[in-house]
């Protein structure tokens, strides 16, 4: 598995991003729930909400949760690729785009602009 993971960095990233939040969530919903047990607010609250595998208040929050997890990825995704697997070569849009930043840090203005 170490092999793996070190040959792949993005699942290597990916692996560790979601089991180090799994463990933080997962013990913040257990302080949660032994506070809320403990003070008696758990058990109306189960009874008021119908908490059982199939309600709402229990599927929502894990769909959500895939949804949020595969944007998540996918954005990493495309930040990996941006960072490591560009192209070194500059190309001509490259070069006018830089053109373009660069002198707008200058500070020209243009002709006609507002607040003239």
């Amino acid at each position: 598995m170490k092999k793996i993971l070190n040959r792949i960095p993005l699942l290597k990233y990916v692996v560790t991003a979601f089991a180090k939040g799994f463990c933080i969530i997962g013990a913040a919903l257990a302080v949660l729930f032994a506070i809320g047990y403990a003070s008696g607010i758990y058990g109306r609250i189960e009874n008021a909400l119908d908490l059982k595998y199939d309600s709402v208040f229990v599927t929502l929050p894990i769909i959500l949760s895939a949804v949020l997890a595969l944007i998540c990825f996918f954005v990493g995704f495309l930040m990996y690729f941006h960072k490591y697997k560009r192209q070194k070569t500059k190309s001509l849009f490259g070069e006018q785009l830089r053109q373009v930043l660069e002198h707008s840090e200058t500070g020209g203005q243009r002709e006609g602009g507002r607040g003239e």
